[in-house]
């Protein structure tokens, strides 16, 4: 067989592939998405008394929470949703206009403030943002609809 003929499949593979996602849509979080994240939100540590923690929401229900410093559960915490919960929290975000967001909101001028990072997918459409400084009030409000949401939820912790 001749190996010429067997790299222009593997390229003639790859390239369909490649062209499907629009670069927006990939940055930084395909491995995120593979994973099944549908919508995550986490907070960094500041020298004041911020809550620092990871939440994420995944495809088949499950809800993992990691509180770091200043917040109620501190460490590992496991619960299970309704898929049609999470589907509303991405559906309102969607509307509150996430997708239409800046990618970092943010002033480099500026020390001491936690950042938020938001993700979320809505059915393979997928971005991140970034919010530290001056973040846009949508944003702002739609961190504050899920962390409201993860406040009602029963975590049970993790070994």
């Amino acid at each position: 067989s001749d190996s010429s003929t067997t790299e222009e499949t593997a390229e003639a593979i790859k390239a369909p592939m490649l062209e499907e996602a629009p670069k927006e849509d990939v940055i930084d979080t395909p491995e995120k998405a593979e994973l099944g994240v549908l919508v995550s939100l986490s907070r960094s540590v500041c020298f004041g008394e911020c809550p620092a923690f990871t939440l994420q929401f995944f495809q088949d229900g499950t809800v993992l929470y990691e509180g770091v410093k200043n917040v109620e559960l501190i460490g590992k915490h496991k619960a299970k949703l309704e898929r049609k919960i999470i589907d509303a929290v991405i559906l309102e975000a969607t509307q509150i206009g996430f997708f239409k967001l800046n990618d970092k909101y943010d002033n480099e001028n500026v020390t001491d403030l936690p950042t938020s990072v938001t993700f979320i997918n809505n059915n393979g459409k997928t971005k991140k943002v970034i919010c530290r400084f001056d973040c846009d009030k949508r944003i702002t409000k739609i961190n504050l609809m899920i962390e409201k949401l993860s406040k009602a939820i029963k975590f049970s912790k993790m070994e």
